[in-house]
């Protein structure tokens, strides 16, 4: 289920928009714009913060799944302004919900993913080349990548990698290989990988990039088969009585400052820098997203079925146990 942060922090860069005195809400529930976002809070707050202070709108952030978002378009329950850090695959799905600003969604950011493994365990005779690299049997139990039931770029990642395989079998060995330990988040995987940890995982190659300034014990590959670009944009829902703050904020997703925090704090290139969406049909879009609900559908069915054999399991112990008390 989506859930509501309210943020309202005052901070600054120079601004691409307007900045006044800000002034504070009379009352908690006094809001001028609703974002809701699939992103996580490290990812969107300091978005949103800029923005506040910049303009002065005072900002409530509701998150959730694009898949929730679809779902509260389509059953008409959205009460929230603006649709940001959404993969533009579930925004181009929605696009009849969209009022037209520049366009009808907008661009934000790119993000290429890649295999990133720790260098003081993979020799150089294991060194991955492929998503399949993360099924080989000696990773048992060592590799990283969050769950994409609650990781809508989790999920594009696996839907991209197990592209060339028959999706079950490789949604099924990579379970296998993560034993249940998965990471909450990129950022985990990228701790867990750098202490060792984890041996292989997945990241974006900007955080490998920074990891490798770091001199941390890293490095990474480009799967051979081909990378996977997860895509994220903006859209103002129709019927907006927000339209002022919604438009304004549109402009500052994609003005030079906040191109700079992408690349320098959030680690994610602008979408307009990178080869993105706008050269990708609205029908590869659909499939894309379809791949994706496919692979969600099937990661459920396998957690729920490890779930239950761990369940067994754990009653079967019980039960000896209690026989040898007994």
């Amino acid at each position: 289920a989506g859930s509501v942060v309210f943020l309202t922090i005052f901070a600054g860069l120079t601004g691409c928009s307007r900045a006044d005195t800000l002034p504070e809400p009379e009352e908690s529930e006094s809001w001028d714009l609703t974002v809701f976002t699939a992103q996580e809070q490290s990812e969107w707050a300091p978005v949103i913060k800029e923005f506040e202070e910049r303009t002065g709108w005072n900002v409530k952030v509701e998150t959730g799944s694009a898949r929730e978002m679809l779902f509260q378009l389509e059953k008409e329950e959205a009460d929230w302004d603006v649709a940001f850090g959404v993969s533009v695959d579930a925004l181009e799905e929605g696009k009849e919900y969209w009022q037209p600003y520049k366009d009808t969604w907008t661009g934000y950011s790119a993000i290429s993913f890649v295999v990133l493994y720790n260098t003081n365990v993979v020799t150089y005779r294991e060194l991955p080349t492929s998503w399949d690299s993360l099924l080989e049997p000696r990773w048992e139990g060592r590799v990283a990548m969050p769950d994409p039931l609650k990781s809508d770029m989790a999920a594009a990642v696996l839907a991209e990698a197990a592209k060339n395989s028959e999706k079950e079998e490789f949604l099924d060995l990579l379970a296998e290989n993560m034993q249940d330990q998965i990471p909450a988040t990129f950022k985990e995987v990228e701790q867990g990988i750098s202490d060792g940890r984890y041996s292989i995982g997945v990241t974006s190659e900007e955080a490998a990039k920074a990891l490798l300034a770091a001199a941390q014990d890293v490095d990474y590959i480009y799967p051979e088969e081909r990378g996977c670009l997860f895509e994220e944009g903006t859209a103002i829902r129709k019927g907006t009585p927000n339209i002022d703050a919604a438009e304004e904020f549109v402009d500052y997703t994609i003005c030079d400052d906040t191109k700079w925090l992408l690349q320098t704090q959030l680690l994610r290139q602008p979408a307009k820098d990178a080869v993105t969406n706008k050269d990708t049909s609205a029908e590869d879009l659909k499939q894309r997203l379809l791949s994706q609900q496919e692979v969600l559908s099937t990661w459920k069915t396998i957690m729920e079925e490890k779930g239950n054999t761990a369940g067994e399991q754990q009653q079967k112990k019980d039960r000896e146990s209690d026989e040898n008390i007994q």
